[in-house]
């Protein structure tokens, strides 16, 4: 709910606003959101909890921080092959 919610409060993320930087980097395709589910924004079930726990028992602290590590690998390794 948090990301319907920052479209409306952040008016740079109105469609109005097309020149917005925010505006721009989504229409170039670098923006993507990632579903960490069930955690919630903030509170005791937040993505960055190291108590709450998953059905497979990994913290929901580490599963995003394997999901950011993920990313960024990804991005990494695209990187290097773009440039050879």
């Amino acid at each position: 709910w948090i990301e319907r919610v920052g479209i409306g409060l952040f008016p740079p993320r109105w469609r109005l606003w097309r020149r917005s930087a925010w505006n721009r980097a989504l229409d170039a395709g670098k923006i993507t959101v990632h579903s960490l589910d069930p955690a919630a924004h903030i509170g005791p079930q937040s993505y960055i909890s190291p108590t709450a726990r998953l059905a497979d028992g990994r913290s929901y602290l580490d599963r995003t921080t394997e999901t950011v590590i993920e990313i960024i690998r990804r991005d990494c390794t695209t990187k290097m092959l773009g440039r050879r």
